[in-house]
């Protein structure tokens, strides 16, 4: 039913304006805080400037965006012999929420990760450890915690976190 009520298509320049609230809105979410608007707008006219990365919008009957998936970067694996999609960001509006969008977005990533020239053989993401939401909804549409956990290094003070921000990890070197 659902399925009837939105398009999923490929974001335009168009989009730039409601992309970057989703992004600044899923900032805020998962790390409780606000991230500067204009850097984020660059970093989303950068992927729909882009001819290896795209975002998928899902919108309803009223051209009304209520979701996005961005396909921000590839991974290939050498143990696999193939490519995975790094899906670096993923939001869908709080009012839509609960309503299959996601499911729908993924849906079409995986048809577009099928159809590829490039042996794709899956499609990766990070998430906050504790947005346990976001957990549950990705488990339901086939997405799972795989073992691995996310290690960074930002070389740019414009886009780094301020240092009571960062997380801490507990190494073991026992």
């Amino acid at each position: 039913m659902l399925a009837n009520l939105l398009q999923i298509r490929r974001a335009t320049l168009n989009d730039l304006d409601i992309l970057t609230s989703f992004s600044c809105a899923l900032c805020e979410e998962t790390e409780g805080r606000r991230p500067n608007v204009s850097v984020v707008r660059a970093g989303v006219s950068k992927i729909l400037e882009s001819s290896d990365w795209f975002i998928l919008v899902a919108e309803d009957l009223n051209g009304r965006i209520v979701g996005e998936v961005t396909m921000g970067g590839e991974e290939w694996s050498d143990w696999s012999n193939g490519l995975f999609w790094l899906v670096t960001s993923s939001y869908v509006d709080k009012k839509s929420r609960e309503l299959g969008v996601s499911r729908l977005l993924y849906e079409k990533l995986r048809e577009i990760a099928n159809e590829s020239p490039d042996k794709v053989i899956g499609i990766k993401g990070a998430l906050k450890e504790t947005n346990y939401s976001a957990q549950a909804a990705l488990s339901l549409i086939g997405r799972n915690y795989n073992g691995y956990i996310v290690i960074e290094e930002r070389f740019r003070a414009e886009n780094a976190l301020p240092v009571h921000e960062r997380p801490r990890v507990a190494v073991n070197h026992g």
